[in-house]
């Protein structure tokens, strides 16, 4: 049995988890995207951002760490949210969960601005003497790795969305019997392709070094 004793020490140590600025935004973001998800008709209220940041101390605590991380606010998120959206009822007819709901709320430029920091960056870069070449130190290189990052996501998320819909477009439009083509199974494909290019390249670069070390060792015996 867990003592009263217990229990406050344990409260003790949750309360001393240190959460970031960052991640409270991040925390912030997540509730207001449930509000704004068409799916959902009623989203999470301000105190579930309160039980979800109290949930992902815990869960930092129990991991040994004095601060929340990102990935503790992912973990928490659907046991902390998911009984408290209100689906539409188009959406559960179509099978949409809550936990569908919060994913989407989860995922997104959200979680890739927190994890990576631009401004964090660019500090430990001037601190220990590193560059972008043709990049001012400091602020000029927070923006443009801002900069960067943003059209990275951007390209990415249009290249997922593209890959979502094709199979859905070649359903309606050309044969029902595509249906078992899915967007997972594209992007295993085109992610086996672009892995078994690197891999060729890989090796005609090592049979090429190969070569030159063939030949570096046949002059340097010739001018002996």
């Amino acid at each position: 049995m867990t003592t009263a004793a217990q229990l406050r020490v344990v409260r003790d140590l949750v309360d001393a988890v240190v959460v970031s600025p960052e991640v409270a935004g991040y925390v912030t973001q997540i509730i207001r995207r449930t509000r704004e998800l068409p799916s959902v008709a009623v989203g999470a209220s301000p105190r579930a951002g309160v039980h979800l940041l109290a949930a992902s101390k815990a869960s930092a605590a129990m991991a040994g760490r004095a601060f929340v991380t990102p990935d503790d606010v992912v973990w928490m998120a659907a046991p902390v949210l998911r009984h408290r959206l209100v689906l539409r009822p188009e959406a559960e007819l179509d099978r949409y969960r809550p936990d569908d709901a919060v994913a989407s709320a989860v995922d997104g430029f959200f979680y890739t601005a927190v994890i990576f920091n631009p401004e964090e960056t660019a500090d430990n870069l001037k601190r220990h003497g590193g560059f972008i070449p043709g990049i001012r130190p400091g602020k000029n290189t927070a923006d443009y790795l801002d900069y960067v990052l943003t059209r990275i996501t951007v390209i990415g998320a249009a290249y997922l969305t593209f890959i979502c819909l094709v199979p859905e477009v070649l359903v309606a439009n050309i044969s029902p019997s595509l249906s078992r083509l899915g967007g997972t199974g594209l992007l295993i494909v085109v992610n086996v392709t672009i892995d078994t290019v690197t891999q060729i390249q890989g090796h005609l670069l090592a049979h090429q070094y190969g070569d030159l070390l063939k030949k570096a060792k046949l002059k340097g015996g010739r001018l002996r």
